[in-house]
């Protein structure tokens, strides 16, 4: 079968397996067939293999069939067809480790989506497994609505993936069982990709219509009563389910941004989108910055001018209740906020009107404890010109200039912070200098790549600057540098 993206006009009514019957409910094929064993034409005695008929003791021609997991490399085709059925597609590699037999009589379904995963690569903006936190909220509807042949091969690797989470939630997870976990969330999200993409070509073009959002009277994070609103930040949840917005409110037909926002948090539910309650701790607070956690699709993070709270949905409610993480001092803002994959949280803490000093305060997620452990806060006398990450790996880079009034040059500072700097200590944060040569043209901005150990340098006189960084992030190494052309 050609995996290629179907001809516009048609669809295959097979999908993936080529057949409608995959993941069928348990029994379909217990029915049809019994795994009992043959017997001979008297009836006496069942037919053994030859090597075990002189020890084996004839069985009562009334005694039930016993299992032999020897039995398993001696399964017909057509039985080993219907066991691979069941399974979702990411256990196909532990099955190809029974026998060859088995390895070689596996569907090339895993094989031929690797094959059109590698044609259409990611966008480097996205994360592997991105699509899979969606698919419960928006990607299953949809494709149900659309009939799409191979929704019951996603629904099969859906459900291994939850069985993997709450066998992780029963017990402490060993490295092997969290590969696993992995492979089938990759799994399910090559799968999501190669529908949706399958499905955009029959359909033409895809019909988008606007939803409204309700605007009205905030609910719980209450400032005072405005006439007019202005929507000043809004993102989204990796899941696309939640939907995060900085309300400005006025008086008058005038904006500006001295006036505090307050948080709105929308989900969508029945083809629309419904606000959430929030239960706000203590006083209500402007919200400064809002971003929801990279390790739990219901967790949002928000900074206040008083503290920085994270947010979570009560199960099966339309309620989110906060905790505070750390406070704040009112002379201080958080003007940063960035959450990583692993549930880490960095935040840039400046003093108001001072624009030199700035903290760093690193939270990172205990997931044994369900909670955030502090690090001691690291103070900087100097703020950086340029602030990057990368989503996963947990790094972060700050680009430090310090003017050195002896000479008319620049000298530039790197500080890589990150978990696995330090070889000794590789769960833990640490940092790692790097200083620039001096230079005339100093940096002013720096880039880490969204995937891969790469970071890009600006200076002011417009060249680029190219550096990778070794497998530990520790040391960075510079490849390429391309001079401004006039």
């Amino acid at each position: 079968m050609n995996i290629s993206p179907s001809h516009p006009g048609t669809t295959s009514e097979a999908g993936l397996h080529q057949k409608p019957e995959v993941c069928k409910p348990p029994g379909a094929a217990a029915s049809r067939r019994s795994l009992t064993p043959t017997r001979t034409a008297e009836g006496d005695s069942p037919r053994l293999p030859r090597r075990e008929q002189s020890s084996a003791a004839a069985p009562s021609p009334d005694s039930p069939p016993v299992w032999r997991p020897d039995a398993l490399p001696t399964l017909p085709d057509d039985v080993l067809d219907q066991i691979f059925s069941y399974l979702a597609l990411s256990t196909y590699g532990q099955c190809a480790l029974v026998c060859h037999r088995w390895r070689a009589n596996l569907p090339g379904i895993r094989l031929r989506l690797a094959q059109w995963l590698r044609k259409n690569p990611l966008p480097p903006q996205l994360a592997p497994d991105q699509g899979a936190a969606g698919y419960v909220s928006r990607t299953r509807p949809w494709l149900i609505q659309h009939r799409h042949p191979d929704l019951p091969v996603l629904e099969c690797q859906h459900q291994e993936l939850l069985r993997l989470q709450a066998q992780h939630r029963l017990s402490s997870p060993t490295p092997a069982s969290r590969h696993q976990e992995k492979v089938a969330r990759l799994m399910l999200s090559g799968l999501i990709r190669y529908c949706m993409e399958r499905q955009q070509i029959p359909a033409g073009q895809l019909r988008l219509k606007p939803v409204n959002i309700p605007f009205g009277a905030p609910q719980c994070i209450h400032l005072q009563t405005h006439t007019l609103e202005y929507v000043r930040e809004c993102s989204f949840s990796s899941c696309s389910r939640w939907l995060a917005v900085h309300v400005q409110l006025a008086a008058g037909t005038t904006f500006t941004r001295t006036v505090p926002s307050s948080l709105r948090l929308y989900g969508w539910k029945d083809d629309t989108w419904q606000e959430q309650f929030l239960s706000l701790p203590g006083s209500d607070s402007p919200v400064v910055k809002s971003t929801f956690a990279g390790h739990a699709l219901d967790t949002l993070i928000s900074a206040h001018h008083h503290a920085v709270l994270a947010w979570r949905r009560v199960a099966d409610t339309g309620h989110w209740k906060a905790e505070v993480l750390y406070e704040i001092a009112p002379s201080h803002a958080v003007c940063r906020l960035v959450c990583m994959r692993n549930g880490d949280l960095i935040s840039l803490i400046q003093k108001r009107g001072d624009r030199q000093a700035m903290t760093m305060q690193t939270s990172c997620w205990r997931a044994d404890l369900s909670r955030w452990e502090q690090l001691p806060a690291q103070h900087y006398k100097t703020a950086p010109k340029s602030f990057t990450w990368q989503w996963e790996p947990a790094l972060v880079a700050l680009l430090f200039i310090t003017p050195d009034w002896q000479a008319p040059v620049y000298k530039d500072v790197i500080l890589l912070w990150g978990k696995g700097l330090d070889a000794t200590n590789p769960a833990s944060w640490s940092p790692q200098l790097y200083p620039l040569e001096p230079d005339s043209a100093p940096f002013i901005r720096i880039q880490l790549s969204p995937r891969g150990p790469h970071l890009l340098g600006l200076t002011r006189d417009h060249s680029l600057c190219l550096w990778q960084l070794d497998t530990h992030n520790r040391i960075l190494i510079r490849r390429l540098e391309i001079p401004w052309c006039p």
